[in-house]
């Protein structure tokens, strides 16, 4: 299973690209939130600069979105992974049954 941040992003990334096929002078691509979207393109190693040629091509973007998720999916997974540590025994313990 994703996580919501995973899902989010391949949402704004699949909007970005109906968005960037868009007319000029429609809503809702004059009113794109790009830091989070750059962000987002950034984050799942697709080029900042070229992602523009990318969204033209519908089956490509698509590719390239559902890899570049996947691959943060992952990543996400192995550095949760890296920086789990065993919990540490509490400093209280109960007085009733001892337990941590």
């Amino acid at each position: 299973m994703y996580s919501l941040h995973t899902i989010l992003s391949e949402r704004r990334l699949s909007w970005l690209g109906h968005a960037r096929r868009m007319d000029t002078g429609r809503v809702p691509r004059d009113l794109r939130y790009k830091d989070v979207l750059k962000k987002d393109i950034k984050n799942t190693s697709t080029n900042p600069d070229t992602w523009e040629s990318l969204a033209d091509d519908r089956p490509a973007w698509r590719h390239a979105v559902r890899q570049g998720t996947l691959q943060q999916e992952a990543h996400r997974v192995e550095r949760g992974q890296r920086t789990e540590q065993p919990q540490q025994p509490s400093v209280f313990t109960c007085v009733r049954c001892g337990r941590d």
